[in-house]
């Protein structure tokens, strides 16, 4: 574990359950990132005080995140060669690199999977000519709920949206 790992641990802990599923359900709250408080908890329930669990889901959720970033790469390109290009261009940047040392930046990595998810199903619906039925909006705030869950950076979601709006339809 790093400090900010056991600093978190500790934060979601000394605090009852309740809260944490108040706070991810009512979440305009001031509790501290609620998503990443499930996942401390979570992996602190099953597992115990061994870090390894909480490195493998930390590193599951990235490598998702980089499918995630390809297929919306894609779709907004249009071309699975330029997703490919744009997901490569992503993955390797030299400032990331604390990000596989430091699981105490998953709110960051959380974030950005709601994000996409949202921003996948968004452009779904986009993209074949249709706005999102009651079925596509409430997955996209449910992802969009989850996202402010885990970190404030997701209050860019609607801007992203209205920027895609502008540039496209």
């Amino acid at each position: 574990y790093t400090g900010d790992d056991l600093m978190n641990l500790y934060g979601y802990w000394s605090k009852p359950l309740s809260s944490l599923v108040k706070a991810n359900i009512f979440f305009w709250t001031p509790y501290y990132r609620p998503f990443g408080g499930v996942i401390y908890r979570t992996i602190f329930a099953i597992f115990g005080f061994n870090p390894y669990p909480l490195y493998v889901v930390y590193f599951a959720a990235m490598l998702l995140n980089l499918w995630l970033a390809y297929l919306v790469f894609k779709r907004i390109s249009g071309s699975g060669e330029i997703g490919a290009i744009a997901t490569l261009l992503y993955a390797f940047h030299g400032k990331l690199d604390y990000l596989y040392y430091n699981a105490g930046s998953m709110y960051d990595v959380f974030c950005f999977l709601f994000v996409f998810v949202a921003l996948l199903i968004y452009l779904k619906a986009r993209l074949q000519g249709r706005f999102l039925g009651i079925w596509g909006t409430l997955g996209f705030l449910l992802c969009f709920v989850c996202a402010l869950n885990s970190k404030e950076m997701a209050a860019a979601l609607p801007v992203i949206v209205l920027v895609y709006e502008l540039i496209f339809h």
